[in-house]
């Protein structure tokens, strides 16, 4: 805590306002500043930490005085097969940030691809990447967002695809549906489809149209 009401004080000084923390269904928005202020906002309460000690959100239960997930790879997540017998969860995995560290450690070595060249049976391939990464670019335009357009082109396919899987603004079921994905085209075909449905909800007013 006191990192963040260092950065309160901070704050405080410039703008003459202290800014009010914001807690949302991931656990606590470290980032955002809501449009209400209040001198007691930096304070939070039991039940705000309640919800970011669930480590049900973004935020993962480490292994005392290190930086490493209690669920990692060693132990493979320490993920509930029961749980995910019974329908409760995808996964298995409790929490999102173990869930997105799992599609990360999972990605394997990254192949050198630059001598390669690619023939007939890769067609399919090519079309995939280019529609995704047109979907991508149409989602940056609408939210009028940025990104480094020339490391996106040059990455490889499997560490693009995982890292937008990994970074998409979606939900816990998206989210969950992604890295079940059986394979490479499908979590890529996925994100497609995804991204498309909410830029057809941008213009159409928060409705998807009959197509």
């Amino acid at each position: 805590m006191a990192a963040v009401e260092r950065a309160a004080a901070e704050f405080e000084r410039e703008f003459g306002v202290v800014p009010r923390l914001r807690v949302g269904a991931s656990g606590v928005d470290w980032l955002a500043i809501s449009a209400e202020w209040n001198a007691e906002g930096q304070r939070l309460t039991e039940a705000d930490l309640a919800r970011s000690k669930a480590f049900n959100g973004i935020h993962t239960e480490n292994i005392p005085g290190t930086d490493r997930a209690v669920q990692n790879r060693d132990n493979d997540y320490l993920i509930d097969r029961a749980l995910q017998a019974s329908g409760g969860s995808f996964t298995g995995m409790r929490g999102l940030g173990i869930q997105d560290c799992a599609i990360q450690e999972s990605m394997g070595p990254i192949a050198n691809r630059t001598i390669e060249h690619l023939g007939i049976s890769d067609t399919a391939i090519v079309k995939i990447r280019r529609l995704l990464l047109q979907a991508l670019k149409d989602f940056l335009e609408a939210n009028n967002l940025k990104a480094d357009w020339q490391g996106i082109e040059n990455a490889p396919n499997e560490a693009l695809v995982n890292a937008l899987a990994m970074m998409s603004p979606y939900g816990v079921a998206e989210k969950q549906a992604l890295l079940e994905a059986p394979d490479l085209k499908t979590r890529a075909e996925m994100l497609i489809a995804m991204t498309e449905i909410e830029l057809a909800k941008k213009n159409t007013g928060g409705e998807t149209p009959l197509q």
